[in-house]
Formats: structure tokens, sequence, C-alpha cells
């Protein structure tokens, strides 16, 4: 299971290890990051 922290202004996605996968900065980045989520609990419900 992948992990996320939002830590200031970037958000960094962890791989099950608790290794830094990738870290997001731009807000460009960070709302494609809200948009996946948000489809994501759409597909959920």
């Amino acid at each position: 299971m992948l992990r996320m922290e939002f830590k200031e202004r970037k958000v960094n996605v962890y791989s099950t290890e608790g290794y830094v996968m990738e870290s997001i900065s731009t807000k460009v980045e960070v709302q494609e990051v809200i948009d996946f989520l948000e489809e994501c609990k759409e597909h959920m419900e």
C-alpha cells in the first residue's frame, strides 16, 4: 500500500518499504494528485 504525506508545499509518495518514490511540488502536479484521489473516491463509493 502506498502512503502519501502532505508536507509544507509538496506531496511525497512513499512505497510500501517506506522510500520516497516521488516528490511532487508544482501546483499542476499537486492538482493532478488531488484529481486522481477524487476519482478513486468516486470508484470506491
